[in-house]
C-alpha cells in the first residue's frame, strides 16, 4: 500500500502535463500571428514615409513605396525595393540602387554610384561617375564624366564627354568621342564615328559610314567598308585599305601601303612612296611613280 500512492501521483501529473501542452499547441496553431509586426522604422527628422517595411534614417526624406532603404537626406522616393545612400537623390521605380548625391534615376533595375548622374531607363549602370546622362537599357558608364548614353546595350570606360548614340557600342579609355549607330567601337581621343559596326583606335579618327576601321592617328574615313590604318590617311569611297601615313584614297577598291600616295579611282594598287595612280586597274610599286589610266579597262582588242 505504500508504494502505490506515489505511482498513482506521478501517472496523474503526467496526464495533466500532456493536457496542458495539448491546449498550448492549439491555441499555437489555430491562432493568427499578429497582423502588426514591427513595420516602418525611421531615425530622424522631418521625413514623410508612406509604405510598408521601409528603414529610413536621415532628415527631409519624402519616401512611397515599400521595403525601401533609405539612408540620407533630402530624397525623394517613389517605388519599391529601392536602396538610396546619399543625399539630394530622386529615384522613381522598382529595384534601384543610389550611392552618391544628386542622383536622378527613372526606371527598375539601375545602379549609380556617383554625383549629378541621371538615368532613364532599366538595368543602367553609372559606377563611379560624375554629370552622366544615360538613356535607354543594359547600358554602363564606368570612372567616366560628362558622358551622354542614348541607346542600349552600349558602354563607355575610363572616357570623359562622350557621346553615344545607338546600340551596342563600347568607348575605352576615350574623351570628346562622339559615335552614332550601332555595334561601334572607339578607343582613344577626340574621336567622332558616325554609322554602324565602325572601329575607331587612336587619336583624333573622324569616320563616317559603316563597317569602316581607322586605327592610329587623325585619319579622316568616309564611305563603306574602308580600312586606314597608321597616321593623317585620308580615304572616302567603298572597299579601300589604306596603311601607312599621310595617303589619300578616293575611289573603290583600291589598296594603298606606303606614304604619301595619291590615289583616285578603282581596283588600283599601290605600294611604296610619293606615288600618283589615277584610273583603275593600276599596279605601282615603288616611288615617285605617276600611273594615268581609264576608269574602265580595255580588252585584249583595244575595246573598252
Amino acid at each position: 500500500m505504500g508504494n502505490t500512492l506515489p505511482a498513482v501521483t506521478n501517472k496523474s501529473v503526467l496526464v495533466v502535463m500532456l493536457l496542458f501542452f495539448t491546449q498550448v499547441h492549439s491555441h499555437l496553431t489555430c491562432q493568427p500571428l499578429d497582423p502588426y509586426p514591427l513595420n516602418n522604422q525611421i531615425i530622424g527628422s522631418d521625413n514623410f514615409l508612406h509604405g510598408d517595411a521601409n528603414n529610413l534614417i536621415g532628415y527631409n526624406n519624402v519616401l512611397q513605396g515599400s521595403y525601401n532603404n533609405i539612408v540620407g537626406n533630402d530624397n525623394l522616393n517613389v517605388g519599391n525595393v529601392n536602396n538610396i545612400f546619399g543625399s539630394g537623390n530622386t529615384l522613381q521605380g522598382n529595384y534601384n540602387n543610389v550611392q552618391g548625391h544628386l542622383n536622378t534615376a527613372v526606371g527598375s533595375g539601375n545602379g549609380i554610384r556617383g554625383s549629378v548622374n541621371g538615368v532613364a531607363g532599366n538595368s543602367n549602370v553609372i559606377d563611379n561617375g560624375f554629370y552622366n546622362t544615360v538613356i535607354g537599357s543594359n547600358n554602363g558608364i564606368r570612372n567616366g564624366a560628362g558622358n551622354t548614353v542614348v541607346g542600349n546595350v552600349n558602354g563607355i570606360i575610363n572616357g570623359n564627354f562622350n557621346t553615344v548614340v545607338g546600340t551596342g557600342n563600347n568607348v575605352v579609355n576615350g574623351n570628346l568621342n562622339t559615335v552614332g549607330g550601332n555595334k561601334n567601337t572607339v578607343v582613344g581621343s577626340i574621336n567622332q564615328v558616325h554609322g554602324s559596326q565602325n572601329v575607331a583606335v587612336g587619336t583624333a579618327n573622324l569616320i563616317a559610314g559603316n563597317s569602316n576601321v581607322a586605327a592610329g592617328k587623325q585619319n579622316v574615313v568616309v564611305g563603306n567598308c574602308n580600312t586606314a590604318i597608321g597616321n593623317r590617311n585620308g580615304v572616302a569611297g567603298v572597299l579601300n585599305t589604306v596603311q601607312g601615313r599621310e595617303n589619300l584614297v578616293v575611289g573603290a577598291q583600291n589598296v594603298a601601303v606606303g606614304n604619301n600616295n595619291l590615289v583616285k579611282g578603282t581596283q588600283n594598287a599601290v605600294q611604296g612612296n610619293a606615288n600618283t595612280v589615277s584610273g583603275g586597274g593600276n599596279l605601282v610599286l615603288g616611288g615617285n611613280n605617276v600611273a594615268i589610266s581609264s576608269n574602265s579597262k580595255p580588252d585584249r582588242q583595244g575595246r573598252k
